[in-house]
């Protein structure tokens, strides 16, 4: 366990000093954080990955929830295929869903192709996203432009979901991120939020 806990310190240090003015702390699961995307800020949930021998593997990186103050209005759903050979791509699939407070209707899109800022789908499931797993590991970014948030990798779109109004009232303005929290199924993924 010590092993694990230093190789994952070891990634995020060597994330953050590549980056001179990025900062990034810990997102333990189950808790809320500020996490603003107003006024145009760029932030991001950083994932501590490696490719570990040859043995490829489907792992499952939790739900991000975000919030307009402790209002839930939409939750990403991540998942990364790392292949067994250092040669081909790694395989991104974020998944959407708008909460009941985020204006959920029975709306579809792929989050790439068609995406109305007037529908709020229940769950948008999103395409795959290929990309090359680089240490020390997946850094989604996330920022608002104009009616949607855009999440990104290395500034390639990997999916953007239209901001639902305020009280799903159609001419209010758009909710915003104001917090975010994490949850996911195993205590082995570690993310932290990054400015």
């Amino acid at each position: 366990m010590p092993f694990k806990f230093f190789l994952a310190l070891t990634l995020v240090l060597a994330f953050c000093a590549g980056s001179h003015s990025r900062t990034c702390m810990r997102l333990e699961q189950n808790r809320m954080y500020r996490y603003s995307l107003a006024g145009g800020k760029a932030k991001s949930v950083f994932f501590p990955l490696a490719r570990v021998g040859t043995q490829g593997s489907l792992r499952y990186l939790g739900t991000i929830k975000l919030y307009n103050q402790h209002l839930p209005i939409l939750e990403l759903f991540v998942r990364v295929t790392i292949p067994s050979s250092s040669d081909e791509k790694s395989v991104l699939v974020v998944d959407e869903v708008h909460t009941k407070d985020g204006c959920a209707d029975e709306s579809f899109n792929d989050c790439i192709t068609n995406v109305s800022e007037n529908e709020f789908p229940s769950w948008a499931f999103c395409k795959d996203f290929e990309f090359t797993l680089e240490s020390p590991g997946l850094s989604l970014g996330m920022k608002i432009e104009d009616k949607f948030l855009v999440v990104s990798v290395k500034g390639e779109l990997v999916g953007k979901v239209a901001l639902p109004p305020i009280a799903c009232h159609a001419k209010a303005i758009r909710n915003t991120v104001t917090r975010i929290a994490y949850e996911a199924n195993s205590s082995l993924v570690e993310p932290y939020i990054c400015n």
